[in-house]
């Protein structure tokens, strides 16, 4: 009776053993995937990461070249309509910088870095021409 009762005990923990490594078994299965998944999740990010980059880098270059034909003015107090900043502006440009003043296609003021600038966007006629220095 004793022996039979060891093997029946015997068989529990054999049967007990057994669905214990099934149940270690399944968990090193879904580490291993949840492994993989995260390599995966890395290589995108990297990826969103690197184009995210490239897209900022085209959006510099397209405001850079948008703004090419543009003079930027800080430190010009504010006027109290756009016609009388535009005259202001067509001003400064021919008295101190010496250059005609029709160059002036529009002026605005836009803030522009940390405050508000004048931001002169030149005639496209003057710039595609060639000017002595």
């Amino acid at each position: 009776m004793f022996i039979k009762n060891l093997k029946g005990y015997g068989l529990q923990f054999e049967d007990r053993n057994r669905k214990f490594e099934e149940r270690i078994t399944t968990v090193e299965e879904k580490g291993d995937s949840m492994y993989f998944g995260l390599g995966m999740a890395n290589s995108k990010n990297s990826m969103y990461e690197k184009t995210k980059d490239r897209l900022q880098e085209e959006v510099t270059y397209l405001q850079s070249h948008s703004m090419r034909n543009n003079l930027v003015f800080s430190g010009i107090p504010e006027a109290s309509s756009e016609s009388q900043e535009d005259a202001e502006t067509r001003g400064f440009i021919h008295e101190k910088l010496s250059l005609a003043k029709y160059i002036v296609d529009k002026a605005s003021r836009e803030c522009i870095g940390w405050g508000l600038s004048v931001m002169v966007k030149v005639d496209p006629e003057y710039c595609s021409k060639v000017h002595p220095v």
